[in-house]
């Protein structure tokens, strides 16, 4: 207020009145640092209403303060000079000198901008900052970065202090999960999954991917204080997709294709070093092998690996209609998904169905169901003709004069029944195959008593079936090696 009128004055005016106002202030400072205790009272509200639970700190001491119900508070300064620091979890901080006012009323203001730094664990709530140690959040950005069979896989290597291995190059197969490491010799070591609110005890690949809004992992304390001793060896949450408040219908599309192919294949000997090899074993053996070196001077060579290797294909498609008004939300979706091997004859391929609604039946009560569901079919998961490629000689013809495939590729010092591996790809020697099913649904019911209070009940029911099936014919690789 000063400052305002001294531009409005003259040069003579402005120096009286700096005078008179520092004149005012030195012995209001002088009585404010001279008196003694000053209680403060007051009452703490946002724009909307009173808040409880805040929480009023003199600073630089141990004294403090909290707001009741209706946002009142008393606290007891040491002076004047003293300072009140009101804070609340999602609120900013606000800092108020007392000086020789009694009563002190504060406005917070919301801190949108650190609502997701802030994480609910089973023993209270507390700052992500805090216990980053413990859990880790995944958003969907995150988990769509990566196109993957199953969830885990695209935060491989992504998170610290978990550890994820690909145990199997085939189609379908579950990656290693530790969390917490390797805590039991006899007992199962993975985490427990928890799907919307409820265990879940099916296999990671039932869950379609393009499903999943959110992913927590719980690694610590956190994890036993809210699951006990199931959670012990960590958890793994999963949000998964649902209808929104307020959207007209829509239909959208998320698909795409890919391929693959070897880094780089297993080294072997070259020609020259693999007739090498059977010279010396020619001068320890005594034996002879005139149709190798034959075919050696020849120059005929077979590379078994660039014989068999396939690029390997992978494949999603995913629709979703969604939909929703203020009271009833509903979200319908299938999907396909494909993964071929390097190798001929392993795949994997799952169809997904998933519905999903919430109703707000009144104020006070709200109910919801989700259901996904998925088929799985698994071929050749077991089926490995490596052992072949690699130690098949490469002098000789995977092909018969008459083009048929050459079922025995060997010569007479070869006891080993060694197969072709090209059988792998006829489809009348052997066949295996596994189907499953699994449908997980969840339903929940919510009842609001009063602003502050909620209960929720969580239902869930878990079925799946395998089916597994399979045929080798003495004259295919997979039985001979």
């Amino acid at each position: 207020m000063y400052l305002i009128k001294l531009k409005k004055a003259g040069f003579h005016k402005k120096l009286f009145q700096i005078v008179a106002c520092m004149m005012f202030l030195i012995p209001s400072g002088l009585f404010a640092q001279a008196g003694g205790e000053v209680t403060v009272k007051g009452q703490v509200t946002d724009i909307k209403e009173p808040l409880a639970g805040v929480t009023i700190m003199v600073q630089g001491t141990s004294r403090y303060a909290t707001t009741d119900v209706a946002g009142n508070y008393s606290i007891t300064a040491p002076n004047g000079n003293s300072v009140l620091v009101f804070s609340s979890l999602g609120y900013k901080t606000v800092n108020e000198t007392v000086g020789t006012r009694s009563i002190i009323n504060v406005v917070l203001e919301e801190e949108v901008e650190r609502v997701d730094e802030l994480v609910v664990v089973g023993y209270g709530t507390q700052k992500k900052s805090d216990v980053t140690g413990a859990i880790v959040s995944v958003s969907e950005a995150t988990l769509r970065e990566v196109q993957v069979a199953n969830i885990t896989q695209s935060i491989q290597g992504r998170v610290a202090g978990i550890s994820i291995q690909q145990t199997s190059t085939r189609p379908g197969q579950m990656p290693q999960i530790r969390i917490r490491g390797a805590r039991s010799l006899t007992a199962s070591n993975d985490p427990l999954i928890i799907v919307d609110g409820i265990p879940f005890d099916g296999d990671i690949n039932d869950v379609d991917p393009n499903n999943v809004k959110s992913l927590e992992i719980l690694k610590d304390a956190s994890s036993t204080a809210i699951y006990g001793a199931r959670g012990a060896n960590g958890v793994i949450i999963i949000t998964t997709n649902r209808g929104a408040q307020k959207v007209k219908p829509e239909l959208t599309y998320h698909g795409y294709v890919g391929v693959g192919g070897p880094v780089r294949k297993y080294t072997l000997y070259s020609p020259e070093e693999f007739i090498e090899l059977r010279r010396a074993a020619y001068y320890n053996s005594g034996m002879l092998y005139p149709d190798e070196q034959a075919m050696y001077d020849a120059g005929r060579s077979t590379d078994w690996q660039d014989l068999m290797y396939e690029t390997p294909i992978k494949t999603s498609h995913d629709i979703n209609l969604s939909a929703g008004s203020e009271s009833t939300q509903v979200s319908l979706g299938v999907g396909y998904y494909k993964e071929t091997a390097i190798m001929p004859g392993p795949q994997y391929q799952r169809f997904s169905v998933r519905a999903t609604i919430d109703q707000k039946l009144n104020d006070n009560i709200k109910i919801g169901l989700n259901s996904l569901n998925t088929y799985g079919i698994t071929d050749g998961e077991s089926a490995d003709v490596m052992y072949s490629i690699l130690t098949l000689t490469p002098f000789t013809s995977p092909y018969n004069a008459d083009g048929t495939i050459n079922i025995q590729p060997r010569y007479s010092y070869n006891a080993d029944p060694m197969m072709n591996p090209l059988l792998i790809k006829d489809n009348d020697l052997w066949k295996e195959q596994r189907r499953r099913f699994s449908s997980f649904n969840t339903m929940y019911a919510e009842i609001k008593f009063f602003e502050g209070l909620k209960y929720r009940l969580n239902a869930g029911f878990n079925f799946y079936h395998d089916n597994y099936g399979s045929y080798f014919d003495t004259n295919t690789p997979m039985k001979n090696g």
